[in-house]
């Protein structure tokens, strides 16, 4: 397994998976995940609205994909906030701590 998982969450509610594998697939296919890891976004919620050239490559790639046509901005900048974490520690410490507080 990578550093950052094999992509299926499986330790998540249904809902919340459908949007993180929808991400992680277009974090790996935009090869986005070191600039995640290394970028600050201070509103979550205005995230899908973002200029960023980065954010729109991936927000593009994400909507490749049907489940992403349901994001509202909170949804898009909470999974964005997600796949930083996961960018920047990597999937165990992700799954640890999703599983420590989110259970």
């Amino acid at each position: 397994m990578s550093f950052y998982g094999d992509g299926l969450f499986e330790f998540v509610s249904d809902h919340e998976r459908y949007y993180f594998k929808n991400a992680y697939w277009a974090l790996t296919q935009t090869n986005l995940w070191s600039w995640l890891a290394n970028n600050t976004f201070s509103n979550i919620e205005s995230l899908i609205f973002s200029d960023n050239i980065n954010i729109k490559m991936l927000k593009s790639k994400m909507f490749e994909q049907d489940i992403a046509h349901n994001h509202s901005g909170f949804t898009f900048g909470y999974t964005l906030q997600n796949m930083k974490y996961l960018s920047k520690n990597g999937y165990e410490s992700f799954r640890e701590l999703w599983l420590n507080n989110c259970l």
